[in-house]
């Protein structure tokens, strides 16, 4: 697998740090999103407000939630498995003071009817939850009489308790309620919940059922049909909130380094625009993949798409695609040779950093040659590298930029390549006016000063047309100094100061703490990559359900394992542990797509080694070979290995979040477990 299919971090953290500040930009000639006012109950944009009916009762499930300031909202009602009905709600995580989970069943029919309901609180789908029952004594049933002198109903509750332990009503997982309910009765049951301090597990979200139970036709077995109600805890975010006009942050610019992982883009850095003058490029659905209009309720856990061909440059009139194009970058080629046109992140995901070529960390908020970094991430391609270039008046008659010696191309994975058969060139001569003269069989003219620019032009894909204008100049140059549009620098920007960060980062009502990750320490931690063994799914939540999965990765050969970033963890009802990640598969059409998948260890591992072969011995397995390099950050290449080749290696180091073997010549070599294996093979 190509270097652009090992790791799409750049993608991956891909408008990253989200929750952990606010982005903002001055805004331009455009229409302002209005935050809304934040419910405290947030139930879509078609609320379910039916009640459901079965075995002649309905069945009313819902919570309810009081904010700090004393209001009460209504979540959905719970819905009946299959129905289609939606079941789930956003509770304002900062705002909401206590939740009750109320059950209320009434005969409809007119006679009576055998009532055997069983009702689950949150704990019943996961002994760590920490939402957990809050009364001082057992739930307690009430029964209302369709008529004052009828007293006949005869229900009666009973209570089960995680592994029998009745001396702590927190163990409560789920009550019964069972008797005969005679026509118009009601029995109802309202149960009060409360959030413990969190542990090991996420309270991100909840979810309860009824499962109603009926006797079969034949009176010897057991109907059962359930209704789910579920209950997500955000934060709300208007997209304003993120990027407020009062302040000018601009994107991130991001390319792969050598090793596949996410390194400022220097050469375009200084032309991402103010985050805020291209809010007309974003979108907004909310985690029912419901559209938000704008000025909609926005919470943790819903998505922004941007629509990348919307985006302007620094002018605000050109396309930053364009702008992109005649630098030499382009945005992800997909596998039908089309450039991407969106990406999609998750509001309240965080990110990991992105390093500048020498290992700075480069976050939120860095100041960059002046400009203040944002939190929205682009990746792109480098495809054309060229620098501007002086050169000494000689006896030489021409220089010959089909020589190729001042460009370097790269294809669509990253890999240095000769000049393509399809690549050309032209020359114009710039006077001391700045006016651009085409040049006869574009030749650069050395016996005297002068100023020229040459375009290369690379026809990438059918679709896809990159170039790159650089300036070359003989001697002294012009008699008065011109410094030509659109050429590149061959002076090094100003690398920005390093800024930390804790990646020791918790999860909470969707922001971040700064204590210690609840997770196994065979865990990979935030920003590292991760490959499949075997065949998974990709989960729009943490509790994997079918009807939820968003994408398939077959179990596949080792150099063609899918591959994601972690950036964040969660908890599943049942408490086990889950990657939150983005998939760096480039070339597959599920490439940047963000949501959860197993962190079994039978199934996904970390990319890079962490220890050495026993035998201090590693074969290259990567059909397009693997290089040697001088310096850890896999610079200066001193020597490539062909597929098949055996190294003998003295020592593994860390590298950020990767490894490297560093060889018995010294030389530095990927630790990336797709590229290489330990042992002889």
């Amino acid at each position: 697998m190509s270097k652009r299919q090992k790791v799409f971090t750049k993608y991956l953290l891909l408008l990253g740090l989200l929750l952990v500040s606010f982005v903002a930009g001055e805004m331009h000639s455009q229409t302002v999103i209005k935050a809304a006012g934040n419910p405290l109950v947030y139930t879509g944009t078609k609320p379910n407000t039916n009640v459901p009916t079965y075995n002649n009762l309905t069945h009313e499930l819902y919570f309810s939630v009081t904010g700090k300031d004393g209001t009460t909202a209504h979540s959905n009602y719970a819905a009946l498995s299959g129905s289609g009905d939606q079941n789930d709600s956003v509770i304002e995580s900062q705002t909401y003071q206590s939740v009750v989970e109320h059950f209320k069943a009434t005969n409809k029919s007119d006679k009576a009817v055998f009532v055997n309901e069983i009702i689950s609180l949150p704990r019943y789908y996961g002994n760590t939850s920490n939402v957990v029952y809050a009364g001082d004594d057992v739930p307690k049933i009430e029964t209302h009489y369709n008529s004052s002198n009828q007293s006949v109903s005869n229900v009666d509750i009973s209570y089960m308790y995680l592994n029998g332990n009745t001396s702590d009503l927190q163990d409560l997982y789920e009550y019964r309620v069972m008797g005969t309910l005679e026509p118009g009765d009601s029995v109802e049951v309202n149960t009060p919940l409360k959030v413990l301090p969190r542990t090991n597990n996420s309270i991100d979200g909840m979810q309860v059922s009824d499962f109603s139970n009926q006797r079969t036709a034949d009176g010897q077995g057991w109907n059962t049909q359930e209704f789910g109600l579920l209950a997500h805890f955000g934060k709300y975010v208007s997209p304003i909130d993120y990027w407020n006009p009062e302040y000018k942050n601009v994107f991130i610019a991001t390319v792969d380094d050598s090793d596949g992982l996410p390194i400022l883009a220097t050469d375009v850095q200084d032309m991402m625009p103010i985050i805020s003058r291209n809010l007309d490029a974003f979108t907004y659905s909310n985690i029912r993949g419901e559209t938000i209009p704008a000025g909609g309720a926005a919470y943790t856990g819903s998505s922004v798409t941007i629509h990348l061909a919307k985006l302007k440059g620094l002018d605000g009139q050109t396309s930053l695609t364009d702008e992109l194009h005649n630098e030499g970058y382009a945005y992800n080629i997909l596998p039908d040779g089309t450039e991407q046109s969106t990406y999609t992140f998750t509001l309240g995901t965080t990110g990991g950093s992105i390093f500048t070529d020498n290992g700075t960390i480069v976050m939120n908020e860095t100041k960059y040659n002046g400009r203040t970094l944002g939190d929205a991430y682009l990746y792109m391609h480098k495809l054309i590298d060229a620098k501007n270039e002086t050169y000494p008046v000689s006896s030489k008659t021409t220089w010959d930029p089909n020589a190729y010696k001042d460009v370097q191309f790269y294809d669509i994975n990253g890999k240095k390549i000769d000049k393509p058969a399809n690549a050309s060139y032209t020359v114009q001569k710039i006077d001391a006016n700045g006016t651009a003269i085409k040049v006869a069989n574009n030749e650069v003219d050395m016996t005297k000063d002068g100023v020229y620019q040459v375009t290369y032009v690379y026809p990438v894909t059918n679709s896809v047309t990159v170039k790159k204008t650089i300036t070359i100049t003989v001697g002294k140059g012009n008699p008065t100094p011109v410094v030509p549009g659109g050429g590149g620098s061959s002076s090094t920007p100003t690398t920005p100061a390093a800024t930390t960060s804790s990646h020791n980062s918790n999860f909470s009502n969707g922001t971040k703490t700064t204590t210690e990750p609840a997770v196994p320490n065979y865990a990979a931690k935030e920003g590292a990559a991760v490959y499949a063994t075997k065949k998974i799914y990709l989960y729009k939540n943490a509790t994997f359900k079918k009807g939820q999965r968003i994408a398939i990765y077959p179990k596949a050969k080792r150099v063609n394992r899918p591959m994601f970033v972690v950036t964040d963890y969660a908890r599943s009802k049942g408490g086990a542990l889950r990657y939150k990640v983005r998939d760096v598969n480039h070339h597959s059409k599920t490439a940047g797509k963000v949501g959860y998948i197993t962190a079994n260890r039978k199934y996904v591992v970390p990319v890079y080694y962490a220890s050495m072969p026993k035998n201090k011995q590693i074969t290259i397995i990567s059909k397009k070979g693997v290089n040697a390099y001088r310096n850890v950050n896999l610079t200066k290449k001193v020597k490539h290995y062909k597929k098949g080749a055996h190294l003998k290696v003295k020592k593994i180091v860390k590298h950020n979040l990767t490894s490297r073997y560093i060889l018995s010549n010294g030389g530095y070599i990927t630790g990336n477990k797709k590229l290489v294996i330990q042992g002889n093979y």
